[in-house]
């Protein structure tokens, strides 16, 4: 039996790539491990956010007004931008097979951002990134997730 470690899948990602290994693996002490089904929803939008998701392994479908507007699969993570802005969520992410994640509630989140400082600046940096800019979406109709 194999053990899925956090670590492991940052570390390879852009997420994590530059991350001292102490800070992903405090992700591992503060978070939970979710293994959900294929289909099920992790983030429903406009739902108010309570959880941080670092998603492990396996495949996500980020939707927005119906329309899909990115996947993403381990190493990425989802759900930042409701717990550092308290606004509804943006988007829904379902799971597209089999998938596990880490969850985080708010105050593991704010953990996080307090004892993980270069992981803070990147999940920060990424949340400032995905904000739907007015000009992006009158010019091209979509925004960043």
């Amino acid at each position: 039996m194999s053990v899925k470690r956090i670590s492991d899948p940052l570390r390879a990602s852009a997420l994590g790539d530059r991350v001292p290994r102490r800070e992903l693996q405090a992700l591992e002490r503060l978070g939970t491990m979710l293994v959900l089904r294929r289909e099920t929803t992790l983030i429903r939008q406009d739902s108010v956010g309570a959880e941080f998701f670092v998603l492990i392994d396996g495949e996500f479908t980020v939707e927005r007004n119906g329309s899909v507007v990115a996947d993403l699969r381990g190493g990425d993570f989802v759900g930042e931008m409701a717990l550092l802005d308290a606004t509804p969520r943006n988007a829904s992410v379902t799971a597209s097979k089999n998938s596990t994640v880490f969850a985080f509630n708010r105050r593991e989140f704010r953990a996080l951002l307090e004892h993980c400082p270069e992981l803070g600046k990147r999940i920060t940096t990424t949340a400032n990134w995905r904000k739907p800019s007015k000009s992006l979406v009158a010019s091209t109709g979509t925004a960043p997730v």
